[in-house]
């Protein structure tokens, strides 16, 4: 999140958000798995909404349950969002890299 939107957050997906009625209105956030949190995060860098961040403990699960992360799934959901929101990564960069491979095959 922060190579494609500049967010300026270690860690963007602590589970934590704070906004302002006014900001979240804003947001027009549609998310309804789990790449809300990439939604909130994309979407306050875009507005420039004000953000800061407040330290944790991380604490093990003793639950002791498997975890119900499914990695690729839930990785390429998060992946497509982030890239529909940033069009200068899904067709500019990937065109102008073939264009490049093509401009030199010929």
């Amino acid at each position: 999140l922060n190579l494609l939107f500049h967010s300026g957050l270690h860690d963007s997906h602590c589970g934590m958000r704070g906004f302002t009625r006014e900001v979240f209105d804003r947001m027009d956030v549609r998310s309804s798995g789990m790449e809300f949190a990439s939604e909130f995060v994309i979407k306050a860098a875009q507005l420039g909404a004000k953000k800061s961040e407040i330290p944790i403990t991380l604490w093990r699960d003793k639950r002791g349950r498997p975890p119900h992360l499914r990695s690729f799934r839930d990785g390429w959901r998060h992946m497509r969002f982030m890239l529909l929101y940033a069009p200068n990564w899904l067709f500019i960069l990937p065109g102008g890299l073939l264009m490049a491979l093509g401009l030199f095959l010929t």
